[in-house]
């Protein structure tokens, strides 16, 4: 279906959105931090980024930045793990980034599989993986 890039300094969280995001036929690429995030999208793209707002050096909010710069129309989802109430404060800081959705961490693997597609039918083409997002 689509390559999704996922980029979080937590293993397990990059574990469980591979494999849940896998499950719904997506190819998955894993980075643990931001920087190493950004190369993978200049090697070899994405149709989807989603990355942690909560990350050591270079942290979601600056990735994001960098996403706007490298593919302005490439649909991004922001996670964050402060609780559903603050998810709203940081949608609207981080909302002049671009991203399609934001989701909270934990989160159940159908929620963002469903992310995943509501970004993905964002994009230009309908959701199409026609490489139209690739950096």
């Amino acid at each position: 279906m689509a390559r999704v890039l996922v980029i979080d300094d937590e293993v397990v969280v990059c574990r469980v959105a591979a494999r849940a995001l896998e499950d719904a036929g997506h190819q998955v690429i894993v980075a643990t931090d931001g920087r190493s995030g950004l190369e993978l999208l200049r090697e070899g793209g994405a149709d989807v980024v989603v990355v942690d707002l909560h990350m050591p050096e270079m942290d979601g909010f600056q990735v994001l930045f960098q996403l706007r710069v490298l593919a302005p129309a490439l649909p991004a989802i922001a996670m964050s793990g402060d609780g559903r109430e603050r998810l709203t404060d940081w949608f609207r800081s981080v909302r002049l980034l671009g991203p399609v959705a934001l989701l909270g961490k934990p989160f159940k693997p159908i929620e963002l599989q469903e992310t995943v597609a509501q970004a993905l039918r964002s994009r230009p083409g309908q959701g199409e993986s026609t490489g139209q997002a690739r950096a």
